[in-house]
């Protein structure tokens, strides 16, 4: 019931109460205690990634929405992106995977971790999250793993993207040898939003970035259930933001992997349309 031994249970007891401060109270001892955090823990996880819930705060807008605020608002993006709804990346979390599949997770840096795909709207909240790759994934291939599992954009709709992603209709990535859109970032800094949602939630949830000792089933649920929590504290009480100070610096593909390629016809569509946005934005801002 508790995922463990009856000896491992009381070796970490032992360690929490000798080591880490962890007290029974005048109703309930350390070791009742830990008995239903380990419960609880994971029917809390179960509940959050129930589709109901998780559908409820994690969604894409629908075709009829309006141009995001930080769109119209901005003249630097509007009207140039009002057809773009959010960012797309890929994000790297410590994994403890098994000897037998250790390999797969081993990602650039030598660490076993997952590549996070996922994709946030301009207020700061995810909308979609694919987190059952290993490390070893390129963005790339996440991608298009998304849209094989039902990663659905409305029409006439995108995405931005850094160069590690394949151009494509729904996908507008910068050009070759630039990593970012140069005007794809918030006001008063300078890390675009998709590598600020990732702060945020890696500061807020520090689990994030140590991993964790449970089956990798429950690992791989941790980042879009704790996705969906985040979302619910932005919409529900934006004040409680947390701006992390440091850049991601798990984040995904960058301008030196082998450039993606998408189907050719999907690709030239894509294509006229960033030389089309190119166009307009150099006809604006040009001296």
């Amino acid at each position: 019931m508790l995922g463990t031994s009856p000896s491992t249970f009381d070796a970490l007891k032992r360690n929490l109460t000798e080591d880490g401060g962890l007290k029974g109270g005048k109703d309930i001892g350390a070791r009742e205690k830990l008995a239903i955090f380990c419960t609880a823990f994971k029917a809390v996880l179960r509940a959050l990634m129930k589709p109901k819930v998780y559908r409820r705060h994690a969604y894409l807008p629908p075709p009829s929405a309006p141009v995001p605020v930080r769109i119209t608002e901005d003249p630097g993006l509007n009207p140039f992106f009002k057809k773009v709804i959010g960012a797309v990346d890929g994000s790297h979390v410590p994994a403890h995977a098994p000897a037998a599949f250790r390999e797969s997770f081993w990602n650039r840096k030598g660490k076993t971790s997952f590549n996070v795909l996922a994709v946030c709207d301009f207020d700061m909240c995810f909308t979609y999250v694919l987190s059952w790759w290993e490390g070893s994934a390129a963005d790339s291939s996440l991608w298009q793993k998304a849209l094989e599992n039902g990663l659905r954009l409305p029409a006439g709709k995108m995405l931005l993207g850094d160069s590690g992603f394949p151009l494509s209709p729904h996908l507008l990535i910068p050009y070759r040898g630039v990593r970012y859109h140069l005007k794809e970032y918030s006001a008063g800094t300078k890390r675009s939003v998709i590598e600020r949602i990732f702060g945020v939630l890696q500061a807020r949830f520090k689990i994030l970035t140590t991993g964790c000792h449970y089956d990798l089933q429950v690992q791989a649920d941790l980042f879009p259930a704790l996705a969906v929590v985040h979302n619910l504290i932005r919409r529900l009480d934006p004040a409680a933001d947390i701006e992390a100070d440091l850049v991601n610096d798990d984040a995904g593909g960058t301008s030196e992997d082998p450039e993606p390629r998408a189907p050719p016809a999907d690709a030239e569509v894509a294509t006229a349309a960033r030389d089309r946005i190119s166009k307009k934005m150099w006809k604006k801002y040009r001296p």
